[in-house]
Parts: C-alpha cells; structure tokens; sequence
C-alpha cells in the first residue's frame, strides 16, 4: 500500500490545494490502494502535524512501501527534519516520491538531489520570514495597524495614513472608562492590585471575555503605552530608559498613545523599554501623562513576588491542587515561620472562593503517612527497577516541556502584544522547570532511586528524596478545608 501526504499552510489563490496535490499523487499510485494523511493550516518548518505524526506512526506499524508527496516541500521545509525522516524511511524498508521532482531514493544521486531541493526549499522559507519581518518593521515605523488583538478600552475604525488605507484605534467609552478607573485607583499608593481587583468585581467590571480581571492583566494595562496621552514627560522616560525614540520630540503634545515595539519585527509590547523602541500612534490616549507615569514609576519600583521554580518551603511543592477551583496551590511562609497555602486562582483574580486551608505542616503529615500506606502496599521493588523508573520519569517530564517549548515559539509569530507576555511568563516557567529536572538527572545515580524498602525508610529521607518518591507515586495532591486526597501514578 502507498501513503499519499499532502499539506496546504495558507489558503491562496496561487497555492495548490491539498485536493489537487491528491489528485497528483495518485497518479503516480497507478490505480493501487493507497491512504492518504492531509494537514491544512500547518506550516512545513517543522514536524509537528497532526496527520504527519499519524503517518510515521502508521508507518513504523508497517504495511506500506512508499511515500508519496506533489513536492518536496509539501512534506518539510527543514534539512534536520528532512535528513531524520528519510534515515527512518531508509531503516523502515519505505520509498520517497515526489510527483513534481522525481526523486529515487534508492540510488545515491536521487539522495544528493534530494538534499539540494530540501537547502532550497529552507532558504526559500527564510527569505519568506525576511520579508514579512521587513514588511512589519516599514508598517511600524508608520504607525499602521499592526493586526492582533485589540487592546481592552479600544475599538478599530478604517483609516488613511500616509495616502495607504489601514486601521486604527478608537476609544470605547465604556471600556476607557474602566481603563480610567483602573489607572486612577492605582496611582493613589493606599491602594495595591489587590485592593483594584476588589473594587473591580465590587462594581461588576470584567473582561470582554465576561471574566473577572486578574493581576496579570491589571499589571499589564497600567504599563501599556497605548493608553496615554503621551506628552514631553514619556518621552524623557522612555529616552531616559535607553528606548530608540521614531517619533520626534515636538510631536508628544498630551494627546496621542503610544506603540512600544521590539527588535526589526514590528512586535508590539508594553514592558522593558530598554532595547525596544517608541513611536507616537496615530490614536487618542485615555489617561493624563501625570497619572499614566505614576502608576508606571510605582511598577518598576515594585518587587516581583513570583516564586522561583525550584521546590523550597515544601517537597509537594508542584502537585497541591485546590479542590474548590482545581488551580495550583503555592506554599508561603510567614514572618512567624509558619507555613500556609494560598490557591493562585485566588491570589491572582480573586476567582476562587475556597478559605481555611490546613497549615502545610498537616498537609505535609497526611501526604506523608499516605504514601508511606501506599509504599507499604506496594512491597519492596527492586533497586533497578526503582531507579529505572524514577529516570523514565524524569526525562518524560523533561520531554514534556521541551515540546510546550517548541508549541510556545511555533505561536510567537502570530501572538498579539498581550499573548506574547503570556508566551514569555510561561516559557520563563518552563525553562526553570526544565534546569530543574536535569540538575536532578545529572545529580542522581542509577542506583540512587527509591529505598527498595521505602515504607521503612520514608521519614529518614531528605527534601529531595521525598520529591523522588512523589515524581514516581503521585499525579496530585488535591486539599480541601476538609479533606487531602492523593491521585496516585500507580
């Protein structure tokens, strides 16, 4: 049987659709049975398709003998991802047909040829990256409509800037109401984000998504440029920031908002002025200047009070879940020593209404006389094949987040100025997460896995033992006012 691939990234008028490359594919089955794997929407950079992955699974199941393709670039535009899946093909006793080249793989020519067109089909998906990258930077510098999201406080109105027909902003009276208030309330130093997110919800101001504001997005409004009415005093913050200024002095009159952008691509963001660059939209702001930088002078003075990725005050750390919401729940410690839990659904948007958590001293005594119970139940397990699987498991987390990585920068091309703050927190998480797992995996020895008699011996093992034990027992910790329940791995 032949498997015929076909993939069509963008619908266009000059692009061959994934119809028609079947058609020509199954020419060349000469009228045989063939099952075809088609992935629309998906860019050739990589191998992350969907029903890519279902062919090479198909495939290593055996019961097919080639692969047929309209052309080359239909099935990768990368030389690693290309050489990978031929060595595969090679080792899988399956041919490589593409309609449009030719191509025999079974001679050492057709492989040389092969490898020519997969340079050239990469260079050309650079040279394609180049100019979309040259075209934003020359929009950017216009002060055109850039496409994503709309920022909240904002609806877009046709426009024509410099004889070219675009887009802009407008103000939307409700919601720049709610971006006045938002902004007011936060330069009066007696009130915190906190203290904001209840006035918030006290008055029945949500997102456009109906959903109650969080500290995230609160942080996020107060730093946006795109909200002021920006006069002489942003611009001396900004080019006392070290900010590349595109838009001269004279023209910051207290009216316009502002677009703060990164690098050559044109991608809009709100934070770190250093290194970015500032130009005057062609919109009205919302908030006076003196109100806009004192909340955002009283934020560079901030401490961030995010935790570090690395376990510190508890060896649960990483699988407390709150039973009221299903968030993660993060263990503090108070100036006494004591340590409690606090639900981040709550902390961050007050979306959670769960109150008297057990202390995480209890927690920790009932997780712990759990799973030294299950311990017990299992019976004593070989040292190898503790040590195995502790190791499996480790690295399969660590694979894990490599691919959240990967999915994370395959959406930073086409992510607004407020996913791409989402992007960095979370691939920030993950990267700590990741340094994590291999300090772990450098540190530990085959046979240093689980005690084989860890029933015994649960109480004389360190922080970090205990963590090795939950990262092959436990899935979560789910705690409630009332009750700690364990969802067990096995």
């Amino acid at each position: 049987m032949d498997f015929i691939y076909s993939r069509q990234s963008v619908d266009k008028a000059d692009s061959i659709s994934i119809e028609s490359q079947i058609e020509y594919c199954r020419y060349e089955t000469r009228g045989g049975p063939c099952r075809i794997f088609s992935d629309k929407g998906y860019s050739g950079k990589n191998t992350d398709r969907p029903a890519f992955r279902r062919m090479m699974e198909a495939l290593r199941q055996g019961g097919a003998s080639r692969v047929i393709v309209y052309k080359l670039d239909r099935i990768s535009r990368s030389i690693l991802d290309f050489a990978g899946m031929i060595e595969e093909f090679q080792r899988l006793g399956v041919e490589f047909v593409s309609c449009t080249e030719k191509f025999d793989t079974a001679t050492p020519m057709g492989r040389a040829m092969l490898s020519i067109c997969i340079v050239f089909a990469q260079l050309e998906r650079e040279t394609i990256q180049m100019r979309v990258a040259d075209a934003y930077a020359a929009r950017m510098k216009h002060g055109f409509f850039m496409g994503g999201h709309v920022p909240y406080g904002f609806a877009l109105e046709d426009a024509v800037l410099d004889g070219v027909h675009t887009r802009r902003y407008v103000p939307q009276p409700e919601e720049a109401e709610h971006i006045r208030l938002i902004c007011a309330l936060y330069a009066d130093r007696k009130n915190s984000i906190g203290d904001v997110l209840r006035l918030l919800e006290e008055n029945g101001v949500v997102n456009r998504r109906g959903r109650p504001w969080t500290r995230e997005r609160v942080r996020e409004t107060i730093r946006n440029p795109v909200y002021v009415r920006a006069g002489q005093g942003v611009y001396e913050f900004y080019q006392r920031a070290g900010t590349e200024m595109l838009s001269e002095p004279e023209l910051f009159a207290g009216r316009n908002g502002c677009f703060l952008f990164s690098g050559e691509s044109g991608k809009r963001k709100q934070t770190h002025p250093e290194a970015a660059r500032l130009l005057l939209a062609p919109h009205e702001g919302l908030v006076d200047e003196d109100v806009w930088l004192a909340c955002r002078r009283r934020c560079m003075g901030n401490r961030p009070v995010a935790a570090g990725n690395k376990a510190k005050w508890t060896w649960l750390a990483g699988r407390l879940k709150c039973a009221s919401c299903g968030y993660a729940l993060t263990v503090k410690r108070a100036t006494n020593g004591s340590r409690y839990l606090v639900c981040s659904h709550r902390y961050a948007a007050h979306g959670c209404t769960a109150a008297g958590l057990p202390k995480a001293d209890a927690v920790e005594r009932l997780a712990g006389e759990a799973v030294r119970a299950r311990l017990a139940e299992l019976g004593p397990l070989e040292p190898q094949r503790q040590a195995d699987t502790v190791l499996a498991a480790l690295r399969a987390r660590l694979a894990e987040l490599e691919s959240e990585r990967e999915a994370l920068a395959a959406r930073i091309p086409q992510a607004n100025e407020q996913a791409m703050c989402l992007i960095n927190e979370r691939a920030a998480a993950l990267t700590g997460q990741a340094a994590e797992i291999r300090r772990r995996l450098a540190g530990r020895r085959e046979t240093e896995a689980v005690p084989p008699d860890g029933a015994a011996q649960w109480e004389s093992l360190c922080f970090e033992g205990k963590r090795a034990v939950l990262d092959v027992l436990v899935q979560k910790v789910t705690v409630s006012c009332r009750e700690v329940c364990i969802t067990w791995r096995i």
